[in-house]
Parts: C-alpha cells; structure tokens; sequence
C-alpha cells in the first residue's frame, strides 16, 4: 500500500489541530477518536483501513485487550415502566 507523504505541520495545519498533537497521536501518547480517524485518513487521502492494516490477525485474542468487567463497574438495575 502507498505511504502517504505529508510533514506532520502539514497535516496538523489540515486538521486544525497543533503538530505536538499529530506527535501524540503517531507515538501512542494520546488516544484518537473515530471522528479524528477519518479526517486524518482524508486528509492523507487514503482509506481508515489503511491504520489497521498491520494488526496481528489474533489481536482479538490477545490478553491485554479483552475487555475484563470489573466489580466497580456495575449498571445500576432497570426501573420497570
């Protein structure tokens, strides 16, 4: 797949956004919403598949990200109508 070629000034001026943020982002630092996603995949003008490419097939299996409900996470009960 084509690498996407755009300094990361440059994508942060598109995204309206600071390049410390684009930094963050690439890195790992802080987390990136959907919405953010797409625009990042439209402003380097490829599809948002192209972020998933490289995950491990078995990545769903995988400890670290199972989800483990915890005991202080609890929905309250339903109130019948």
């Amino acid at each position: 797949m084509m690498t996407p070629k755009l300094t990361q000034d440059r994508l942060a001026k598109t995204l309206g956004i600071s390049f410390q943020q684009v930094q963050k982002y690439e890195k790992g630092s802080n987390r990136i919403s959907a919405a953010m996603l797409v625009q990042m995949a439209a402003a380097l003008k490829v599809d948002v598949q192209y972020f998933f490419d490289e995950l491990p097939t078995n990545f769903l299996k995988s400890k670290e990200i199972k989800h483990r409900p915890s005991s202080k996470c609890r929905l309250p009960p339903m109130a019948l109508a």
